[in-house]
């Protein structure tokens, strides 16, 4: 294991130490969709948080905008979330020390000092949070980084579309969880592979009701065609006493 690894380990570890028994909080728990006020993201992948691949400590949801955006978290150019449902305790300094190694493993100085104002109100914003609470990392390109906790604002920290790097945390070439990573950008893109396979049958099925609808429209046409013939066939115009012909002597 390489020292960034054991760094890591470490961090999760004393988490856990410092937690007491898991919550009974369930996958599910994790909401299908987040308004933002701005946006509807959709949950478009979500895994189990296990500390040395056994310990449950949460849960981890992507949301998006469009789960095809997936490839696009760290581009600053859509609406996304990262939120942690908590199972156990967490030590808000022990969050920041996380996020400050994975920010310091994607970034180099020069960089990181760039963006310092951003990812340093973002940092100072972990707090020690109880089990069952829900911690969101939400970015749109209107509004920059915010931080909230069940749904309520704890740092809203603005910055241009350079600030969606402090996904990278999660989402960058060496994140926090490789897997949890690879995890969440894979269900994303597959969930929205499913996405347009549905949104083409229910295309085909629509042009097939309208094709259905516009052949029966047809037929009926050509049946009252057909009856107006027989109709004209039968009722001459001129016959006498009837509308339009030359009348009673």
């Amino acid at each position: 294991m390489n020292h960034k690894g054991m760094q890591h380990l470490l961090i999760i570890i004393a988490l856990l130490l410092s937690a007491g028994t898991a919550q009974a909080v369930d996958k599910s728990d994790l909401p299908q969709s987040i308004d933002t006020g701005n946006a509807r993201l959709q949950l478009c992948g979500s895994v189990t948080l296990r500390a040395l691949g056994l310990i449950k400590f949460g849960y981890a949801g992507l949301y998006l905008d469009q789960c095809a955006q997936a490839d696009a978290v760290l581009q600053g150019s859509v609406a996304q979330q990262y939120s942690v449902l908590l199972t156990r305790d967490a030590e808000g300094e022990r969050l920041r020390d996380m996020a400050l190694d994975s920010l310091a493993d994607n970034f180099d100085q020069q960089a990181l000092a760039a963006r310092s104002e951003e990812f340093n109100c973002m940092t100072d914003a972990y707090a020690n949070t109880p089990e069952g609470s829900r911690i969101d990392v939400r970015f749109e390109p209107a509004r920059g980084l915010r931080m909230l906790v069940d749904d309520a604002v704890v740092a809203d920290c603005g910055g241009d579309d350079e600030a969606a790097g402090y996904f990278s945390i999660w989402f960058g070439a060496e994140p926090f969880n490789e897997t949890m990573r690879d995890k969440l950008l894979s269900q994303a893109l597959a969930n929205a592979e499913t996405d347009n396979d549905e949104a083409a049958q229910g295309s085909s099925a629509q042009s097939s009701a309208q094709s259905s609808t516009q052949t029966g429209s047809a037929a009926s046409s050509r049946a009252s065609a057909r009856a107006s013939a027989q109709a004209v066939a039968v009722s001459p115009v001129g016959h006498r006493g009837a509308p339009g012909g030359s009348g009673s002597r």
